[in-house]
């Protein structure tokens, strides 16, 4: 199976500038990044690095079963209370 790029991923599905995209995240449907507060990505066969911009009331992150390459994106969220990255590239497993 061939890896996606995630950040060309979350900018089709979840527009700087528009609303959510993904018809099968109902919780997020229609809604603007700033609206968003709990983002599942996961096992969504995505790679290489996030960029969150925009999520500014985002608080519970999943990014399972994907190969992110690196978390420098955790700092510029606000007040995680939640993150999953399970099985992924990354070392970490779960923050809590």
């Amino acid at each position: 199976m061939v890896n996606t790029k995630v950040q060309e991923w979350i900018n089709q599905n979840y527009p700087i500038n528009g609303t959510c995209q993904r018809q099968n995240d109902k919780e997020n449907y229609g809604k603007r990044r700033e609206e968003i507060v709990n983002l599942d990505i996961s096992d969504q066969n995505l790679a290489g690095e996030l960029n969150l911009a925009g999520f500014v009331n985002l608080k519970k992150l999943n990014c399972s079963y994907n190969l992110l390459d690196d978390l420098a994106f955790l700092d510029k969220l606000p007040c995680p209370e939640k993150l999953l990255f399970l099985n992924t590239k990354l070392s970490c497993s779960v923050y809590d």
